[in-house]
Formats: structure tokens, C-alpha cells, sequence
């Protein structure tokens, strides 16, 4: 079975990783702001980051050559091709070209994420 865990960019730039979690809306001045939170241990205390709702990413299930974590929105090389994660059609794909990522990850480095590298967007064929 698949570890299910989640990333997604802080308020402040950082990236944290864990569970998903949705705000009450209008529980509070503050919390009204955002909508999406991860929920992880810093190793003394559990916590709560705000996160921005559109970097949120889903832990695919698998690893690129080197072990690195595959998450939604990360982009892939593999030499050939620049490819973006994305859930598509009940399954994890990769775009443009629609390949099945299980297929393809076994073979591709994650090289950044469409968030942080919006450059190889561009480049992506």
C-alpha cells in the first residue's frame, strides 16, 4: 500500500509535507484567508501550516531514479522529454504527451515542480 501524504507551499515560501487538512470556513480572522492546510510532526510538536491552496500535491506512490518522492506537479526528465505530474483521467499521468507515469517514473529524475520552476513549463514537450 501507498504512503498517502501531501505537500504544499507555506504563506512564508517553504515547502511542508503531511497530511491535508480543509479550514472552517470562518472560524477566524486569520484562517479565512486560505482554505488548505498540511498537518505534520516537527518532531516535538504537531502542526498546522497554511499553505497555498493551487501548490497542494498529492505523494503519487512512486520514486524517480535516484528515490526522490514523486508528487503531483513535480516535472520529470528523462533526457528525451520534460514532462509534468498530473492526475488525469483516474490515474497519474504525465503532460503533454499523456503517458502513464508508472511507466515512465522508473526512468526520469524530478528536476523541480511547476510552482517553483515555471521556466520548464515552457520548455515542456
Amino acid at each position: 500500500m501507498r504512503d498517502i501524504k501531501f505537500r504544499g507551499k507555506s504563506f512564508e515560501g517553504k515547502w511542508v509535507y503531511g497530511d491535508l487538512t480543509n479550514d472552517l470556513k470562518g472560524s477566524t480572522e486569520y484562517w479565512k484567508q486560505t482554505t488548505k492546510r498540511i498537518h505534520w510532526h516537527n518532531g516535538k510538536a504537531r502542526c498546522n501550516t497554511p499553505v497555498i491552496p493551487a501548490s497542494v500535491g498529492e505523494y503519487t506512490g512512486l520514486k524517480d531514479i535516484e528515490g526522490t518522492d514523486i508528487f503531483e506537479g513535480d516535472i520529470l526528465e528523462d533526457g528525451e522529454y520534460t514532462d509534468t505530474v498530473e492526475w488525469s483521467y483516474s490515474s497519474w499521468r504525465i503532460t503533454p504527451c499523456e503517458d502513464y507515469l508508472d511507466s515512465f517514473a522508473h526512468k526520469a529524475i524530478v528536476i523541480g515542480n511547476m510552482y517553483d520552476n515555471p521556466e520548464y513549463m515552457d520548455g515542456a514537450e
